[in-house]
């Protein structure tokens, strides 16, 4: 009786999904994600906040995981939050552009032109 019961406290508590609600970074139009990261990942950048280095003029973005974690910029309810329309977009071509892809595509352009540089002799 009792494991019966405490599965079914099991059962309850796995449906609630905390923060379901809220916008996600990724569909965000200041979400960056840099080429050596998934798509997906906590450790990618918000073009929202940032540093500019004033010799350089390069700027560094903040982290997107620690931008949420702080109320003082984007905060758990996503204060500077606009929707991207071209997410699916963006990943496709993310998952193009990562570089293990490239070298894949460059050594496969190759392959293909050697084949038919040859092919022709």
């Amino acid at each position: 009786m009792f494991l019966r019961w405490l599965f079914f406290l099991y059962a309850i508590d796995a449906k609630i999904i905390k923060n379901v609600n809220l916008p996600s970074c990724v569909n965000c139009k200041y979400y960056r994600p840099l080429h050596s990261n998934f798509f997906h990942s906590n450790y990618n950048e918000c073009k929202y906040f940032g540093t500019k280095n004033i010799q350089t003029d390069l700027i560094d973005y903040d982290i997107v995981k620690y931008c949420r974690e702080d109320e003082s910029r984007c905060g758990l309810e996503a204060k500077y939050f606009e929707e991207n329309k071209y997410v699916a977009l963006n990943m496709i071509l993310h998952s193009v552009i990562h570089p293990t892809n490239i070298i894949l595509i460059v050594f496969l352009s190759l392959y293909i032109c050697a084949y038919v540089y040859l092919s022709e002799k």
